[in-house]
This record gives structure tokens, C-alpha cells and sequence, in this order.
């Protein structure tokens, strides 16, 4: 019976890996549409009506980006803070958001 619950750990403890395993292959696109687009919408612009702000049209820099995602910023109180990304992943998220901006 112990074995059964040792199995049972095991492959829950695999799922969770491979997901993690996915974010980390995925492309800046695929990772703000992961964790930006739900909010500020695929197209960064937010949701006005909602008190969304449109992010493209952000004045804050690559590394206040990547605080802002990673640790939250006093200015910005109601953007959630991303715990489950590495440093890479919010780089590669701040330099598809700036990306935007040019476009």
C-alpha cells in the first residue's frame, strides 16, 4: 500500500515538471500571451473599462519591466506578481512587451 502513494507522488511530481519544462522553451510571444494576454489582452492594450492598463504603451524600462513582473512596483499595486517565472522568462517577457511598442 506505501508503494502505491510512492507511485502516486512520483507522477504527480512528473506533471508538475514537464509543465515547467514547457515555460522554459517557450518563445517571448508564447510567454506574455501565457502570462500577460489574459489582462492586457493580446495586443497589449489593456481593458479600460476594467481599470486594465494598456501595456505596450509602457514608459517603464527592460529591468523596471522585469521588477514590476517578478517583485511588483508601488506604483503599479494592482499588476500581480509572477513568482512561478524565472529571470529569463521575465526578460524575455519585457523584451516582447517593449518589442510591441515599436511595432
Amino acid at each position: 500500500m506505501k508503494s502505491h502513494w510512492i507511485i502516486v507522488a512520483i507522477l504527480l511530481m512528473a506533471g508538475c515538471s514537464d509543465q515547467n519544462t514547457d515555460s522554459l522553451t517557450m518563445t517571448d510571444q508564447q510567454l506574455f500571451d501565457k502570462y500577460c494576454a489574459g489582462c492586457h489582452k493580446q495586443s497589449g492594450k489593456g481593458n479600460f473599462l476594467a481599470g486594465i492598463p494598456a501595456n505596450v504603451r509602457t514608459q517603464l524600462d527592460k529591468e523596471s519591466i522585469m521588477q514590476l513582473i517578478t517583485k511588483g512596483l508601488p506604483a503599479h499595486e494592482g499588476m500581480p506578481i509572477l513568482n512561478d517565472i524565472s529571470p529569463e522568462q521575465s526578460e524575455q517577457i519585457a523584451n516582447y512587451l517593449l518589442s510591441m511598442k515599436i511595432k
